[in-house]
C-alpha cells in the first residue's frame, strides 16, 4: 500500500512534503576581511615604529644572539692544535690556517665568532689571545652557561713553566643582552704548571659527553705524551682548572 500511494502521488504530480531543514546563514566574509586587514596593518605599523625608535638596539641584540649561538656550538677536532710553539708546526699553522703569530714565534687560534661576540657585548672587545675552549656547559644545578678559556701568558718558573688562563663565564641572553658573570671582579684566572721548558702544544678543548659541567684541554710537550687539564663549571659560576697529570697548581 505504501508503494502504491507513492506511485500515485508521483504519477499525478503531487509533491510529497516533509519537514523543512533550517540552515544557518553563511558567514559574512565581507565583514571579516576588513577586520583581519586592519589587524595586519596595525601589527605592521607597530613593527615599523619599534624599528624606527629601537632599530639599532634590536639589530645589536639579533647579532648578539647569532654569535652567542655560534660560540655555544663551537667545535674543533680533538687533535687540532690551537697553540703551537714548535717552529715548523707554527709556520704551517700560520700559512695553512691563517693562525696568528705571537711575538715569541708561537702560532695560535683566535676564534672569530668569539671576537665578534665580545666586540658587540663590550666594545671594543677582547685582545686576540689563544682560544683554547669555547662551548656551552651546564652548572651542576642545571643552568646553561657559555664558557671560554683563553691562554694569557706562558711564564718560566725555574725549570718549569706556568700557564696563565683567562676563564670567562657568560649567562646567555635572548631578549636581553648576555651577562658576563666575570665582569665587575675582573677576569677569573687559572694557572697550571707544566713540567719543563720544552716546546708546548695545546689542543682544542673538548666536552665531556657524560658530564655537562666538565671539559678537558689536552697539551703536549716534546716527549709527545698527551697530558690533560680538567675544567669544571661550578654552581657559583666559576671554573676550576685542574691538571690531571701534574700535581702542582699555583693559587
Amino acid at each position: 500500500m505504501v508503494f502504491k500511494h507513492f506511485y500515485l502521488c508521483y504519477h499525478h504530480g503531487v509533491a510529497m512534503e516533509g519537514p523543512s531543514l533550517q540552515y544557518s546563514p553563511p558567514p559574512n566574509v565581507s565583514k571579516r576581511r576588513p577586520l583581519t586587514r586592519h589587524l595586519l596593518l596595525g601589527g605592521i605599523f607597530l613593527v615599523v615604529v619599534a624599528l624606527y625608535f629601537r632599530g639599532e638596539e634590536i639589530w645589536r641584540q639579533a647579532q648578539l644572539v647569532y654569535y652567542q649561538h655560534q660560540c655555544q656550538n663551537h667545535l674543533q677536532a680533538a687533535d687540532q692544535a690551537v697553540y703551537e710553539e714548535r717552529p715548523d708546526g707554527a709556520r704551517r699553522l700560520v700559512d695553512r690556517l691563517q693562525y696568528l703569530s705571537s711575538p715569541a714565534g708561537a702560532a695560535y687560534y683566535f676564534d672569530p665568532d668569539w671576537a665578534d661576540f665580545n666586540a658587540l657585548l663590550a666594545p671594543p672587545g677582547v685582545a686576540p689571545n689563544p682560544t683554547l675552549y669555547l662551548h656551552q656547559r651546564q652548572t651542576p644545578d642545571g643552568r646553561n652557561r657559555l664558557v671560554a678559556v683563553e691562554l694569557l701568558t706562558v711564564r718560566s718558573i725555574g725549570a718549569a713553566r706556568a700557564l696563565d688562563f683567562s676563564v670567562r663565564v657568560i649567562e646567555p641572553g635572548y631578549l636581553s643582552p648576555p651577562k658576563d658573570l666575570s665582569a665587575g671582579s675582573g677576569l677569573v684566572l687559572g694557572r697550571v704548571i707544566v713540567s719543563s721548558q720544552s716546546a708546548l702544544r695545546l689542543f682544542a678543548g673538548q666536552n665531556d659527553p657524560d658530564n655537562p659541567s666538565h671539559f678537558i684541554i689536552e697539551y703536549q710537550e716534546d716527549d709527545s705524551r698527551h697530558r690533560t687539564i680538567d675544567g669544571w663549571l661550578r654552581d657559583d659560576d666559576t671554573v676550576a682548572l685542574e691538571p690531571r697529570d701534574t700535581p702542582s697548581t699555583l693559587p
